[in-house]
């Protein structure tokens, strides 16, 4: 994260909670009372003890940024909207959002599915144990997959069978039991001629549902799998060539 063209080191922040009400804040958007940011970071505190946490943390974090980074006002407590902020997850979701309103397979909704793709790193703020991150962890892995997953089907129906496994895989990587994503890669083999590798994809994620879920994939993935041994499949996409 960049604020005001500085890149804030982890060690600036002194401790995980600073850095985390700093994040909650910039998460919301809005001003936030203290008994609310209380209530996310500090649950389980008394009154008592929140008014003490609450104001060594807002410390620590102006510290580490800039004394006025963080701003009061008669709503409460808000990161200053007069600094230049580089934040990434904004990026994502603004990125994600533009695809979701641009017409499905045209060049706009590529880039920005593209471009939300790129910029997700793996899990939000691990460190962060809270509800909210947890939320936040959680909405953005399914804005992920489903912009991986929209990839993959749009590089399948093109043509391009490499980017379609590669976009169908990185969902996989993330969500192991995606029926979805290796539906598209047994797909993509398929076109291919790869018959092997499509097989291969089928079991693992047989496998993987059988130890974790204790059944069976979908009776889709089973017919593409029947498909895939008997021939027929591709038959099939060698007549829509």
């Amino acid at each position: 994260m960049i604020v005001d063209g500085r890149s804030v080191a982890e060690l600036e922040w002194r401790s995980e909670r600073s850095k985390e009400m700093f994040f909650y804040l910039l998460q919301q958007s809005r001003p936030l009372r203290k008994e609310e940011i209380a209530l996310e970071l500090w649950p389980d505190a008394s009154p008592k003890q929140v008014n003490s946490v609450f104001h060594s943390t807002l410390y620590r974090l102006r510290r580490a940024i800039h004394p006025q980074v963080v701003v009061q006002s008669s709503g409460g407590y808000e990161v200053n909207p007069g600094f230049d902020i580089s934040y990434d997850v904004r990026e994502f979701e603004t990125n994600a959002a533009a695809a979701d309103h641009a017409d499905p397979g045209s060049p706009a909704w590529r880039e920005g599915l593209a471009r939300a793709v790129g910029l997700y790193q793996g899990a939000f703020a691990t460190s962060f144990e809270s509800e909210w991150a947890e939320d936040a962890r959680r909405r953005y892995e399914e804005i992920y997959l489903s912009c991986s997953l929209a990839l993959s089907t749009a590089a399948l129906r093109r043509g391009d069978a490499a980017e379609a496994v590669t976009m169908a895989e990185a969902v996989i990587a993330v969500d192991a039991l995606n029926e979805d994503a290796t539906y598209a890669v047994m797909q993509a083999h398929v076109h291919h001629g790869h018959l092997d590798l499509a097989t291969r994809a089928y079991r693992h994620l047989h496998d993987a549902m059988q130890d974790e879920l204790g059944r069976t994939p979908s009776r889709r993935l089973q017919a593409l799998y029947q498909r895939v041994l008997s021939g027929e499949a591709l038959d099939a996409d060698t007549g829509d060539r």
